[in-house]
């Protein structure tokens, strides 16, 4: 990817000297670091990315100077450094409190430069940033609906939706008479593409689900978990419950703070057997864009759990990186997706299973209906949903200096 901490050697420093640079903190080995180290370089930046967490810190127990307290010591000691050295341009953190302690934020405030602190998708998220929102000059929030809940916490919100890459999709190869859907298991999933296998629609399944057969796991078979771990991953949703009650209940109320718990998986893990045949196993970063238009429509699901309504339906991530692949999305409707793209012209929405039945039959028997719809909407989501024009707003809000390419 070409990014390097300022002021490394090995014949660099001439453009170490030239360019800002950006200081990443966050959890590595996921879509935020590759993502958003690659959108900065592609702005011109340097990259310092800092870990909140790494394997030599050890594990984290829930005790006195556990993992926990190693890494936070740690990324103090870095963060220290990094600006003792050139002054960054930006910090841009997606961290939550149990990393940002108090002797974190301290050294955050005190940095040469704007911070900001991104807050993306997970339902119930924004109950993690709720000691540290207010520390950074900006808080980038994905969805809506948290804004307001993180201004009464002092925190100073951007509400910044999700983005992805352009492509340049491939318009005259035919796609296959099928419907795709790239993700995770949970009931409301597998409810919605159990009634397209029981319908009879054509279906491809990729990504990580129970009952793979091994050949398409490949190296990403799950491994086993020692008791000494699941006790240590109690303590740990022991202490994060702990810590998000007093929020929850205050915006939520008491009824809905004890009710709400993470739904159990082992139903839908179960009711993966009919969709095995369509299983596909995983895909690759790599071929992200290729798998989502790969067929004639391209499927989202965004509710999590049966018969929750529109609750819990939050713009993700995959919103914007199927129509920039060049895919015909057909996804269910969900707050600021309406104020992103036109629906029912650059992305295609469903509500129920019967209606996803119905709208999957009609698109399968229109191929050119489904390349009318992907075209607009990558042509959209190119011009209004990269990463670039998303920077492009952050540093206008920001008021600060950014590279000749955002300007």
């Amino acid at each position: 990817m070409g990014a390097t901490a300022p002021g490394e050697t090995g014949g660099r420093e001439s453009r170490a000297a030239a360019a800002p640079y950006v200081i990443l903190l966050g959890e590595d080995g996921t879509w935020f670091r590759r993502d958003y180290e690659r959108a900065f370089v592609e702005a011109g930046f340097e990259v310092a990315f800092v870990p909140t967490e790494t394997a030599e810190d050890g594990e984290e127990t829930g005790l006195p100077g556990d993992g926990l307290a190693h890494a936070r010591a740690r990324v103090r000691r870095r963060l220290l450094a990094l600006a003792s050295g050139r002054s960054p341009a930006l910090l841009f953190a997606y961290a939550f409190d149990r990393t940002l302690d108090a002797a974190t934020l301290r050294i955050i405030r005190r940095l040469p430069c704007p911070s900001v602190l991104l807050q993306v998708d997970m339902v119930g998220q924004w109950y993690h940033v709720v000691r540290s929102c207010s520390a950074f000059t900006l808080v980038a929030a994905a969805q809506r609906e948290h804004a307001e809940a993180l201004r009464r916490r002092g925190a100073r919100v951007l509400v910044w939706p999700m983005a992805g890459f352009a492509t340049q999709p491939d318009w005259t190869t035919p796609r296959p008479a099928v419907v795709r859907f790239v993700g995770t298991p949970s009931a409301a999933r597998v409810e919605a593409l159990g009634s397209l296998v029981d319908a009879a629609v054509p279906v491809e399944i990729f990504g990580h689900w129970p009952m793979l057969p091994a050949s398409l796991m490949g190296d990403a078979g799950p491994a086993p978990r020692r008791a000494a771990s699941l006790f240590a991953a109690t303590l740990r949703r022991a202490r994060r419950a702990l810590h998000t009650l007093p929020a929850l209940i205050h915006e939520e109320g008491l009824g809905r703070a004890v009710g709400l718990k993470a739904p159990s998986l082992r139903t839908s893990y179960d009711a993966t057997a009919r969709l095995q045949p369509h299983l596909r196993g995983p895909a690759a970063a790599s071929e992200l864009s290729r798998v989502l238009a790969g067929g004639q429509v391209s499927l989202g699901c965004t509710d999590t759990a049966i018969g929750s309504g529109h609750r819990s339906r939050q713009m993700r991530l995959r919103d914007f990186e199927a129509p920039l692949a060049g895919a015909c999305y057909l996804t269910q409707e969900s707050e600021g997706l309406a104020d992103c793209f036109a629906l029912g012209r650059e992305v295609l929405v469903w509500d129920s299973p019967q209606d996803l039945v119905q709208r999957s039959r009609e698109l399968l028997a229109d191929p050119g209906r489904c390349l009318e719809v992907a075209r607009a909407g990558w042509a959209r989501a190119s011009r209004d949903h990269t990463y670039e024009a998303r920077l492009r707003v952050l540093f206008a809000r920001l008021g600060a200096c950014c590279p000749e390419g955002l300007r």
